[in-house]
Parts: C-alpha cells; sequence; structure tokens
C-alpha cells in the first residue's frame, strides 16, 4: 500500500484536516485542498466556497463530516487562528453512539431492566386482607423538544416565505430555513438581528426557534407540552386515625341456646309394660305411677 492511499485511510469523519486552498471547482461550488497527503477536494454546505471568501492560497483547517475516498463533505472550518469560516460558533457534535443489536433477535441487545415498584400491603394477619390492589399510575412519555446550535446574526435577505440568509458575526452566510406552510411568513426584515436556534441540514440550518435580542418570538416549532395526568391512589389502610378505608364489622350476632326442658328425678322399680312408650312403675314408697315417653315411639 503507498503512502497516498494509507493517508487517505486515515481521513476519517470527525477528524481535521490541515491545507492550502489550492483552486475552485464546480463553478464555485468546492475547492481543491492541498495538504500533506496529498490534494482532495473539498464540498461546503451550506454555502458554495466562493461564498465563503476564500482565496487561492489560503491556509484552513476542515473538519471532516464524510469522505467517499474522492471528496470531502464538511459543515465547518476555521483559520490557523481559530476564526470561522463555516459553521456556528460550536462545532457539530458527532451523533451517539447506537445501542448494540442482538444478531439473532435483532433487537437491542442486553436492554436496561425495567424497574420494579411492589405495592407493599400494611402489615397484619395473613389470614384475611381488605387492602385494595392498585393500579399502576400511567407512563409519563414527556414529548422532548429538540436541542441545536444557537446563531446570532443580521438578516440579509428574504429568500423564500420561510427561509432568509443570516451573516454571523465572523461573516459567514448562513441559509435559516423555519420550514412554514406556504401560506405562512417570517416577520423579519433585512438589517435586524436575530438569535437562531436549529441545526445543519444538508445545504440549509433548520431553525428550532427565531429571537429577537428584546426575547420576543418571530418563529418556534417547540412543541408545548401538556401537564401530566393527576394521580390519586387508592390509599391502603395505614392506622390514621383521620381517614379509614377499613370495613366496620358488624357485632356477631346473640346466642339464643335452646335450654332443654327442667324436670324432677325419681327413681323406682318396672312394674309393667304398658304401650311402646309407656309403663308403670314403683317409687321406693311403693307408690305405683304410670310413666308415659313420647321421645321413644321411634325406636
Amino acid at each position: 500500500m503507498d503512502d497516498l492511499n494509507l493517508t487517505f485511510m486515515q481521513i476519517q469523519p470527525g477528524s481535521t484536516i490541515s491545507g492550502i486552498v489550492a483552486g475552485f471547482v464546480d463553478n464555485g461550488e468546492d475547492f481543491t485542498l492541498n495538504f500533506s497527503g496529498g490534494s482532495t477536494i473539498v464540498d461546503t454546505s451550506p454555502l458554495d466556497a466562493n461564498q465563503l471568501g476564500l482565496n487561492i492560497g489560503d491556509p484552513v483547517n476542515v473538519l471532516v463530516a464524510e469522505f467517499d475516498g474522492l471528496e470531502i463533505d464538511t459543515i465547518f472550518m476555521t483559520r490557523p487562528d481559530n476564526s470561522i469560516i463555516l459553521g456556528s460558533q460550536t462545532s457539530p457534535v458527532p451523533p451517539p453512539p447506537q445501542a448494540a443489536l442482538d444478531p439473532i433477535t435483532g433487537g437491542i441487545a442486553n436492554p436496561p431492566s425495567p424497574a420494579f415498584n411492589p405495592v407493599i400491603p400494611p402489615q397484619g394477619n395473613p389470614i384475611f386482607s381488605n387492602t385494595p390492589t392498585l393500579e399502576p399510575p400511567p407512563e409519563l412519555n414527556p414529548v422532548i423538544p429538540p436541542q441545536g446550535n444557537p446563531i446570532f446574526g443580521t438578516v440579509l435577505g428574504i429568500v423564500d416565505n420561510d427561509e432568509f440568509l443570516l451573516q454571523d458575526g465572523n461573516g459567514t452566510q448562513i441559509l435559516v430555513d423555519a420550514d412554514l406552510p406556504d401560506n405562512q411568513f417570517l416577520n423579519v426584515v433585512p438589517g435586524e438581528q436575530v438569535n437562531v436556534v436549529g441545526i445543519f441540514d444538508n445545504d440549509n440550518f433548520d431553525a428550532f426557534s427565531i429571537t429577537r435580542p428584546d426575547g420576543s418570538v418571530i418563529f418556534s416549532n417547540t412543541p408545548t407540552l401538556e401537564p401530566p395526568p393527576e394521580f390519586n391512589p387508592v390509599i391502603p389502610p395505614q392506622g390514621n386515625p383521620i381517614f379509614s378505608n377499613t370495613p366496620i364489622l358488624p357485632p356477631p350476632p346473640e346466642l339464643n341456646p335452646i335450654i332443654p326442658p327442667q324436670g324432677n328425678p325419681i327413681f323406682g322399680t318396672v312394674a309393667g309394660i304398658v304401650d311402646n312408650d309407656e309403663f308403670f312403675w314403683y317409687d321406693d314408697d311403693d307408690d305405683e305411677s304410670f310413666w308415659d315417653d313420647n321421645d321413644r315411639d321411634d325406636d
């Protein structure tokens, strides 16, 4: 592998290449960069190279956004004194790393376990409980407003109903797009200063909000968040005398036992059988008596 191919393999997204402007190509849309490893074409966005105030022989630092082996795509350039040629005051932030995917299921490998918040019933007798079963609270999925980079500058001219050309403090010209319907117009005029928050998207700077220095809002697509729903859980009994949902148990029914009839005991001798439940008998004084036992009919 020759030194030139090795150098080009070292040009990776996120790296910075320093070199000299060697010329302009594609009608001034791109420029040729000579650097220590050779020469390559640089495609600038959102502005063309001939709009950046570059001259042949100017030293520049180019942040690599993409490189296909022939051409570097960039949205951020500076001079050796760190003055910005292209891009906002803040260097572009690389995207967050993607979560590793399971090669079998295609889902996220080793996803975090969901939080477990058990409902703890009041302590007491395990035989009976009137503790209500609580439903889980509704999940709150807030709408997260989009994040972006702030740019402060002066409106140079109106391009469309929702697009205008902005020049920042370094003289960089940026095409701002608010993405409005065709029947709506931005209330900006050339010459006024505005704050724009958004992100670069190809040749445009997509605006999330546009405000004036006094804080008045010209445009905002940040969604208005609705308040979360109120959660009124059923509170299980805790022993608080102020409130209790423990049911009041009725008193047990009164016990009315059946009292067997009372009688007098007599001892004597059976003299003869009259019927299945009747007989004659003599007591200790030899008095004869007749006995009737109605409870023995079934014997």
